[in-house]
């Protein structure tokens, strides 16, 4: 569909284009047979997921949203516009998707001068004037090895900087999405973390964040930067100990700090299999969690 709109007295929606592909009512006619009637009031949890349709791909762009707000003193109008909005949600197993995988572009609206929100407030005093946000999140699970990969779990903001994760969890199996609450958590308790990088990319922020303190705290930027800078490596020594990978983490957080840019951070267990729900639970504090974990960090 193309070129949709809605009119009311004070809000106005505009789409320029919507479809779905690969929507499927095939497992809701298969689970409506498989009941034999059956009243819904007698539908367990296992029923109603045997009726989940499979969503497909749905994708949304050219978006727009004007609305007038009478809540305040004055009435005042919001505008916020959307690039382009795409889920998939495909590969069910027992109604569960398998496949997802949400993608949000340029979402953006003016940042409202008298705006209560404590959020919107510290970006106005930071100098913002509008707020332009992306996120996307991707994972996929692989029945034959086991695992889940999590392709992309990010948040950009323009002006702003940027923070993605991506990652790999194994041992798990079909189990995860059985019907029976009871072996799904039991699945969920034994899947293991493989792998976990983390890239900051700073778009403008922290030298904003800076400048504001340092003029609050009627110094220079380039002082206080350094004062940051010498900071950072005692501060994570007194949250993850003494460790190489507490020092190395410590060192790249500073060099982050002296010269914003992209700081990496990688992790991966020093056990091959993984580590566990029961491996964070043991671990009486992040010190001894970080000793389960080879980390390496780089500022660039």
């Amino acid at each position: 569909m193309d070129g949709i709109e809605i009119d009311a007295p004070d809000n106005r929606v505009k789409i320029e284009s919507a479809s779905l592909n690969g929507f499927s009512i095939a497992p809701t006619l298969k689970g409506l047979k498989a009941l034999q009637g059956k009243p819904l009031k007698d539908l367990d949890h296992s029923a109603l997921r045997s009726l989940i349709p499979t969503l497909g791909t749905l994708r949304l762009s050219g978006m727009g949203i004007d609305t007038l707000d009478r809540s305040g003193p004055a009435p005042e109008r919001t505008n916020l516009t959307v690039k382009s909005f795409e889920i998939t949600a495909d590969k069910p197993v027992n109604g569960i998707p398998t496949n997802i995988r949400i993608d949000q572009q340029n979402s953006a609206f003016e940042l409202p001068a008298n705006s209560t929100d404590e959020f919107l407030r510290q970006l106005i005093a930071l100098g913002y004037k509008t707020l332009d946000t992306s996120f996307v999140a991707a994972a996929t699970w692989n029945e034959e090895s086991g695992e889940i990969a999590i392709k992309e779990l990010s948040l950009e903001g323009q002006e702003i900087g940027s923070v993605s994760l991506s990652g790999t969890i194994g041992s798990v199996g079909r189990d995860l999405f059985s019907t029976d609450k009871a072996t799904a958590a039991a699945a969920l308790i034994g899947a293991k973390a493989k792998a976990l990088d983390i890239v900051v990319d700073d778009k403008g922020l922290l030298e904003r964040y800076l400048a504001k303190a340092a003029e609050e705290q009627k110094t220079s930027l380039e002082s206080l930067r350094r004062t940051y800078a010498g900071a950072a490596p005692l501060a994570l020594s007194s949250l993850l100990g003494n460790s190489e990978q507490a020092k190395t983490l410590g060192q790249a957080v500073s060099r982050f700090i002296a010269q914003p840019g992209r700081l990496t951070i990688s992790a991966e267990p020093k056990n091959p299999s993984g580590f566990g729900v029961m491996d964070f639970m043991l671990a009486s504090d992040p010190k001894e969690a970080l000793k389960k974990l080879d980390v390496t960090a780089k500022a660039e």
